[in-house]
This record gives C-alpha cells, sequence and structure tokens, in this order.
C-alpha cells in the first residue's frame, strides 16, 4: 500500500475532499457525513512471529497503514523450571529422550505429552517431571513465574511503539486474547485429537503438551479446592488458578513494558481444540463462570480493573445452529448467541463484560468469510421466531444488549494490494 492511497483513505474517513493523480480505473466515490452508520473503534492486526521487531514492519503498521490497534497472545508465557524442556513435551533438538529427530516421536510414540488434569500433569515423561507454577495471593510473587523479557518481547516493543504513537494515530488500544490458560488448569474435553504426520501429534486424547503448545482441553471450572494448587495457605482451585494467573500475566507485562491493556478476551474461538494453543468452553455455564472469576480478581488490583473483558469471541456459523447451538446432551456445544443469551441472563456476568467480540469478515468487506449476510444481521439483532427446528425464540442479537461488538478476526480474503488484477 502506498503512502498516496492511505492518505486518500485517511481524508475520506475524515470526510475531507481530497484529489490524487488520475487513475487508470478511475472512480468517483461520495461520502455523506450526515448518515452515521457504524463507529469504528480502530483498526490493527494480531501480531504472529518477530517481523513486527523489522523496521519495514513498523513503517507500513504505524505510518503507511496508521494502525491505531494491536492485538496480543496472553498464553501465558512462563520462566524457567515451568517451561523447561517445552514443558517436558517431544520437539526438535531437545537433548535425548525427548527429541523428534531422526523418527523418534518422544516416549510413547505419540509426539505429545498426554495429561489428564493436574493429578497427573507432572507424571514422569522420559526421564522429565513438569512443574507446575501454583499461583499465590501476591501478585508481584506471581508475575515473577513469567517470561517478559524474551516470550513477549515482540508484543512489548509494538505496544511501546503504539504508544508512542498516539497523538498522531488517535488513539492507540492495546487488546489481548488468550488462546490458552496454563495446561494444568485444564481437564479432558472427553474428545481426541486427528492423528497427524510427523510433526503433528498422533490421535490422543485433549488436553495434551506438543512442543510446548498447550493443546486442546477445557477449562475446570468446578471451583474444587486440590492438593497440587496449594498456594502455601490452603488449597485453592483450576479456577482461583486460572483467575490469579491471569491478573499476574497482565499486571508483569504492563509493568514490564509501561504500556495498559485496553481489553482482553479470556478466550481464543472458544469452541475448537487445535494442536497448538487452544482450549474450549463447550457450555455457555462454562464461559460465564470463568468471566465472573476474571472480572472479580482483575477488580482486586488498581491497574487492571480498568482493562475490559470482551467476549466470547467464538467464529461465526455456517447456519442458524452455528449461530445458537451444535449438538445437545452431552454433545451440546454452544455458540455465538447462546453466549450472549447466558451472560445477559447472570447480573455479574453481564456487568462483567464491556462487549462482544466475533470472528470472521468476507472477502467481500461486506458478509463473513463463509457465512451469508443473514448471519450478520442474526448476529446483529437476532431473530423473532426460530430459524430452525429446536432453536429457542426469540432471541436478541448484540444490539440489543447495549454493548459494542467487536470484529476481532478475519481470514480467506484476497489480499488484492498483493495480487490485483493486471488487466
Amino acid at each position: 500500500m502506498n503512502r498516496l492511497r492511505t492518505r486518500t483513505l485517511a481524508g475520506l474517513l475524515a470526510g475531507a475532499a481530497v484529489s490524487a493523480a488520475p487513475l487508470a480505473h478511475a472512480q468517483t466515490v461520495a461520502v455523506d457525513s450526515a448518515t452515521r452508520y457504524q463507529t469504528i473503534d480502530g483498526f490493527g492486526t494480531c501480531l504472529s512471529g518477530a517481523e513486527a521487531k523489522q523496521g519495514w514492519w513498523q513503517d507500513l503498521y504505524f505510518q503507511d497503514l496508521q494502525a491505531s490497534m494491536v492485538r496480543v497472545d496472553i498464553t501465558p508465557t512462563f520462566a524457567s523450571p515451568t517451561r523447561d524442556l517445552s514443558y517436558c513435551s517431544p520437539w526438535f533438538g531437545q537433548p535425548a529422550p525427548l527429541t523428534l529427530d531422526n523418527g523418534n516421536n518422544g516416549p510413547d510414540g505419540t509426539r505429545t505429552r498426554p495429561y489428564t488434569g493436574p493429578a497427573d500433569y507432572s507424571t514422569a515423561f522420559g526421564g522429565c517431571s513438569a512443574p507446575i507454577a501454583v499461583m499465590g495471593t501476591d501478585i508481584d510473587k506471581n508475575a515473577a513465574l513469567f517470561d517478559f523479557a524474551t516470550a513477549q518481547a515482540v508484543p512489548g516493543l509494538v505496544a511501546q511503539m503504539g504508544q508512542s504513537k498516539a497523538a498522531q494515530l488517535g488513539g492507540f488500544k492495546l487488546y489481548a486474547s488468550m488462546w490458552s490458560p496454563a495446561p494444568w488448569v485444564k481437564v479432558s474435553s472427553g474428545h481426541t485429537s486427528q492423528a497427524g504426520a510427523a510433526p503433528l501429534p498422533a490421535a490422543v486424547p485433549w488436553p495434551f503438551i506438543w512442543g510446548g503448545n498447550f493443546a486442546g482441553g477445557r477449562l475446570d471450572v468446578s471451583d474444587t479446592p486440590l492438593a497440587q494448587f496449594n498456594d502455601g495457605a490452603s488449597d485453592t482451585s483450576a479456577l482461583t488458578q486460572f483467575a490469579r494467573g491471569l491478573a499476574a500475566f497482565l499486571h508483569g507485562f504492563q509493568k514490564a513494558f509501561g504500556v495498559s491493556f485496553y481489553a482482553i478476551s479470556i478466550q481464543n474461538e472458544l469452541n475448537f481444540e487445535e494442536f497448538y494453543n487452544s482450549a474450549t468452553y463447550p457450555l455457555a455455564a462454562q464461559y460465564v463462570t470463568a468471566l465472573k472469576a476474571a472480572r472479580a480478581e482483575l477488580d482486586k488490583y488498581s491497574d487492571l480493573k480498568a482493562i475490559e473483558i470482551i467476549g466470547p469471541e467464538d467464529l461465526m456459523g455456517g447456519d442458524a445452529y452455528g449461530m445458537w447451538q451444535f449438538g445437545s446432551g452431552a454433545g451440546e456445544t454452544d455458540k455465538n448467541l447462546h453466549y450472549l443469551d447466558a451472560i445477559a441472563a447472570d447480573t455479574t456476568a453481564s456487568a462483567a463484560i464491556a462487549g462482544f467480540a466475533i470472528h470472521g469478515y468476507g472477502s467481500d468487506g461486506v458478509s463473513s468469510a463463509g457465512a451469508s449476510s443473514q448471519l450478520w444481521d442474526w448476529w446483529a439483532n437476532g431473530w423473532q421466531t426460530s430459524p430452525g427446528g429446536g432453536i429457542p425464540a426469540p432471541i436478541k442479537g448484540f444490539t440489543g444488549y447495549a454493548k459494542p461488538s467487536w470484529m476481532t478476526e478475519t481470514s480467506g480474503e484476497k489480499p488484492e494490494w498483493l495480487a490485483a488484477s493486471k488487466t
């Protein structure tokens, strides 16, 4: 994207008259500044890899694009010894017997370290026992259990750059999503991964550790005190450890880089188990429980209580069931509007969430990727009559709750500026 086009776009958005050199296929654009269709809170990307350390990326992002937001991953990155040997999982370049080199797929042949929950998380595996980083009542001591200097160096750098350029960008917002909580606070989802060719995991029940990734499983929201989570004063629950860990990570990041989070999501795409960092909340009630625990913990601290929580950050479904619920009974998986309905039914949860989030936006710039405009209308406005057998009615869309909706991730679009037609 060249600077001329960027400046033209900025001018149009401001309602200013802008002229540019004639183009081969000139277009006329009329701007009606008297009619507001939607408010755009900001524009940015999610960081992945290390290219954001490069000067060319920084110039494109902050100078040419003038992005005013950045999304970062707040999957916890622990310090040694918790993270040693990729959390005791098979991976390339590690000392025997935990190596995938030359066809060695780890001690059990699955290329993963399986476990079912905190009770067997630290079971010896290939001569290694992965410790649990128990979160106590001192948030600074908890924050010291994470690695910010190396693992968070790129997000921290971009956050600092964005904050330093806030005036020229019209503001800057640091937003974060959690791909997975700490692995030991998760339990079995009852599902098994699909087998993949090396180095991908074999068919293994979720959750497991794969190359240091906290793969699959669901958060234990039972709030049952466990001996594995004794904080020196008493046994605590996985739910307590989740909330304390979230608060400590945010606190430590802000202290390390001097930038405050604007908003967070407690789970990215909460219906998908993947071989990389992931976790699920198949029932809306589970998400509501975690949401309330997270909000209560953040509210304890002066530097965290202003951070907004948005969600559920689900992927838009392909039909009416994908907007409400897949399956039933033991196989029920709630979707999109089902989460919003459950949040609204709980006054504490409703107060805890500042807005909603969804994934997917189509290559035409109008509809969700893989979805019709009908799905977007349902997301915004809900339905008065049931759109399918077994789906309740009436159901509100996000506009019925007087809270904003964020579109926090998309894919599948054509990058025309890279692959533009030459005709």
